[in-house]
């Protein structure tokens, strides 16, 4: 794996990923980003443990040598937080070393081939549901306080999704406390019901913000939740 790319485009990738990945494992490789280069871009993915909490962002670019390896997601992400955000920064894996260049600046970091990271959730077959990202999270960002950030009831963890066949979206969460409900109307047609884990939520809003796409499209099978915004997708 050898690739060049600007360091703030490399930094918002693994920064998102980076989201995902465990504090703390029993799988010390689920602590780490995974780093994919291939074609004409370069993937980064992070998995959470025990949370099942999936994501992956990407940026275009040309890659010199395709490849993958495994490396710490907050070493490297403090790493390219460090360098000159304008700067070229360049990235190769061999030997268990992955080998970071930036102008005078030379870092080498442990890492572990790719192929050793879990594989991703599988996509949902259904078609997904387009909104507006701006809406979407403004609207999470009016009931989240709602929902406990505590474990307990499942129910008190989460934010109710539900949008129907004619448009309108609610969002609601409770706490058994406090209540929270907003509802608005979209051009969206396709109805679904979804409880998004408070965790979740969170972290959608994030890369809502990191990404600053215009829209957010949701897939939803019996077990997965896939939520595309840009060059991002999360798996929950």
């Amino acid at each position: 794996m050898k690739f060049t790319a600007k360091v703030k485009d490399l930094a918002r990738v693994v920064g998102i990923a980076a989201q995902a990945s465990s504090k703390a494992s029993v799988m010390p490789l689920l602590q780490g980003v995974c780093l994919r280069s291939q074609a004409s871009y370069v993937l980064a993915q992070g998995i959470g443990h025990p949370s099942g909490l999936a994501i992956t962002s990407a940026c275009n670019i040309e890659p010199d040598e395709d490849g993958s390896c495994v490396v710490h997601a907050k070493r490297l992400e403090a790493a390219l937080k460090a360098l000159p955000q304008s700067a070229d920064v360049r990235l190769s894996f061999e030997q268990s070393r992955l080998l970071i260049l930036c102008g005078k600046s030379r870092l080498e970091m442990p890492a572990e081939d790719g192929d050793r990271f879990p594989g991703m959730p599988a996509s949902p077959l259904a078609d997904p549901v387009k909104l507006d990202s701006a809406l979407f999270s403004d609207m999470l960002g009016k009931v989240l306080h709602a929902a406990s950030g505590e474990s307990g009831r499942a129910m008190s963890t989460v934010i109710h999704l539900r949008l129907e066949a004619h448009g309108r979206l609610t969002m609601e969460a409770t706490d058994s406390r406090r209540a929270a409900r907003v509802s608005r109307l979209t051009e969206a047609a396709s109805p679904m019901d979804v409880l998004l884990p408070k965790e979740l939520a969170i972290e959608l809003q994030s890369i809502i913000a990191s990404e600053g796409a215009e829209s957010i499209e949701l897939a939803m099978d019996r077990d997965t939740l896939r939520a595309s915004i840009g060059q991002s997708a999360l798996y929950g």
